[in-house]
């Protein structure tokens, strides 16, 4: 008869405790002389957990934000009335600094990069202007002047990193524009399948996907892939959404999208989405960033602190039956 330890190439551990779920048990049998049980190590579906709040509640992040789970940064926003305040999170807490703030205040701006190379495009600063040219390049202290993008927009849906970002839509008037930035300059590439605004975007330059958005009053599910130059429509959201979060360091195949409506989340696998657990607290019009194994949303309406993260697959130790 087949012994465990010639079908799984190992014996069953006797252990006094449980080890750590995730830290490299997955899958794995043992004996819990302590308990008398034998448990194993599963993967669960992702879930949402609360982290520390922002220190400034804001919103109007045009859905975007710098960094990754553990390296994160936010800049402007509506507090209310239009912020330039820049917050830093290191997987744990929120911090004003060591990254000043931007040289203007500004929401609705598209943001992408790092801590250390982070990059801000448009937005509408000062309050009741209509979109703005800026762009503003940060190197993990201090902001520059980066070129201007080609048109006074806010709600750009911007990806990629500061020396090699690509951009999509924008208004008003709202547009199906694309450009790439090498950190130098803005060029003109292939227009995205339609006009759109509050779109989120994931992946590089000459491999993304964008979806949502919207063109008005009603938000949209559609997605398109880019291959470098064109813009081809793929699968829709199951749920149309704008001004939502997303996994900005996300790729062309695997993506996260959550919020606006309040609460639902999505992922794509490269052929279809998926609807998984909820947000702890529905909103939208966040801040966000990281990957869909794991990435943070953090402020959104109405000017709230609060910050969840994403973590996908979510482990658990299980106790196995034995009869």
């Amino acid at each position: 008869m087949a012994t465990y330890k010639g079908i799984q190439g190992y014996s069953v551990q006797k252990l006094s405790s449980d080890p750590t779920a995730g830290s490299g048990s997955d899958g794995q049998l043992w004996y819990n002389s302590t308990s008398g049980k034998f448990k194993i190590t599963v993967a669960g579906t992702g879930a949402w957990a609360s982290i520390n709040p922002i220190n400034t509640g804001r919103n109007r992040g045009a859905g975007g934000g710098i960094g990754t789970q553990t390296a994160g940064m936010i800049a402007g926003g509506f507090t209310p009335g239009q912020t330039a305040a820049v917050e830093q999170f290191d997987g744990t807490t929120w911090t004003e600094g060591p990254m000043a703030d931007l040289p203007a205040v500004t929401s609705n701006a598209g943001q992408c990069g790092t801590q250390t190379a982070a990059l801000v495009v448009g937005g509408i600063s000062p309050a009741g202007a209509t979109g703005v040219v800026n762009v503003w390049e940060g190197d993990g202290s201090t902001w520059t002047a980066g070129a201007d993008y080609p048109t006074a927009r806010e709600s750009i849906a911007v990806g990629g990193i500061q020396t090699a970002a690509l951009s999509i839509g924008g208004t008003p008037p709202t547009l199906d524009t694309c450009f790439k930035y090498d950190g130098t300059s803005w060029t003109a590439t292939g227009a995205f399948i339609k006009v759109s605004a509050l779109a989120g975007i994931a992946g590089v330059q000459t491999a993304a996907i964008a979806f949502g958005g919207t063109a008005g009053p009603t938000p949209s599910a559609d997605a398109a892939t880019f291959d470098g130059s064109t813009w081809t429509e793929s699968t829709s959201m199951t749920t149309a959404r704008d001004e939502f979060g997303w996994s900005t360091k996300g790729t062309q195949t695997l993506a996260l999208a959550s919020g606006s409506p309040p609460g639902t989340t999505e992922k794509w696998n490269g052929s279809s989405w998926t609807e998984l657990a909820n947000m702890g607290t529905g909103r939208h019009s966040m801040f966000s960033a990281g990957t869909s194994g794991g990435m943070w949303l953090a402020g959104g309406t109405p000017y709230t602190t609060i910050a969840e993260e994403w973590n996908d697959p979510v482990y658990a130790i299980k106790t196995v039956t034995v009869s």
